[in-house]
């Protein structure tokens, strides 16, 4: 058997969502509840839930916003347990290891050719072996950086 819609005053729908008449006519003004002589009850309550549902910072809308952002802080976790994501703070460190190590093997070239390089009066002997040590030192960056396993 249906039940039968009541229409009620603005008291009587007051006290089924014990709401206050005044919240009553600001919820009515706010085009959330409507009326013609009186309120349809089955029509207002509905409005009012679903006005409670979709407000932000409703209770609804936290629980969502709670939620999304556990499965997110989940995912992050897990990202980082199977290697996908790597904390920023230790990606810094290593940056500037390996920046260091760059800056130290390039800075050494000198030291290392400069005797031989004194000698020399062959333009071509001179680039060869400054483009060899250049070749040796990058390589032996990559393999640091790669573990060895360049070749």
């Amino acid at each position: 058997m249906p039940v039968r819609d009541l229409s009620v005053s603005q008291h009587e729908l007051a006290g089924w969502p014990t709401l206050s008449a005044r919240r009553i006519r600001e919820l009515t003004r706010a085009g959330i509840l409507h009326k013609d002589k009186q309120y349809s009850l089955r029509a207002s309550v509905r409005s009012y839930i679903q006005f409670l549902r979709s407000e932000p910072g409703s209770l609804t809308a936290e629980r969502e916003r709670l939620t999304k952002f556990q499965a997110d802080l989940a995912e992050i976790k897990f990202q980082e347990q199977v290697g996908e994501l790597v904390r920023r703070d230790a990606v810094k460190k290593v940056e500037f290891a390996c920046f260091r190590q760059a800056r130290n093997e390039l800075q050494n070239i000198p030291s290392r050719t400069s005797g031989i390089l004194a000698v020399e009066t062959n333009q071509q002997t001179i680039h060869s072996i400054l483009t060899k040590e250049i070749h040796d030192t990058l390589k032996s960056l990559s393999e640091s950086l790669s573990g060895g396993s360049h070749g």
